[in-house]
Parts: structure tokens; sequence; C-alpha cells
């Protein structure tokens, strides 16, 4: 029995969909777009300090 059957992989990227297809074959692409949910952040501020440190 698959216990992953019927729940969700979040996948977060900082990649378009374009590179993505370059990255991956089409059927995994095809596995991960299946029931994709997309949220999009376009007006939210960076709060990640300028300078690392390191």
């Amino acid at each position: 029995m698959n216990s992953r059957q019927d729940k969700a992989t979040i996948i977060t990227t900082n990649l378009p969909s374009t590179k993505l297809k370059h990255m991956y074959d089409g059927k995994v692409m095809s596995r991960m777009m299946r029931g994709v949910k997309s949220i999009v952040f376009k007006e939210s501020i960076d709060k990640r300090p300028l300078e690392v440190g390191f």
C-alpha cells in the first residue's frame, strides 16, 4: 500500500515554470503540475538583511 497516495506535496521555488521545464523531464513536470495551486507573492516586502556577513 502506498502511504503517500492522496496526500499533498509542497514544492517551493523561485524559478518560473519555463526554467523548470528545462530542468525536469516532461513526465516529472506533468506529475508535479497535476492539480497545482500556485501562490504568488507580488507585493511582499523582502525582510532579509542586505548583507549576510559570512
